[in-house]
């Protein structure tokens, strides 16, 4: 492909349209990416009392 192509491929919409859509790509990859860090460091036992407040794992004694 010579010099003249590759600037007519660089300008056309379809090679914007596809930098465009992979672009995105890569922010939902990373959004997925960051909620699943997310989840592993979020403790199971807080987000189940969140949702179960009076089952007996939940509850807090004083002594």
């Amino acid at each position: 492909m010579s010099e003249q192509e590759e600037k007519e491929v660089l300008r056309s919409s379809n090679y914007l349209r596809c930098k465009v859509a992979w672009d995105e790509v890569k922010e939902v990859i990373q959004t997925q990416a960051d909620l699943r860090l997310n989840l592993e460091k979020q403790d199971p036992l807080k987000s189940f009392c969140q949702d179960n407040l009076y089952t007996d794992q939940c509850q807090l004694y004083d002594n």
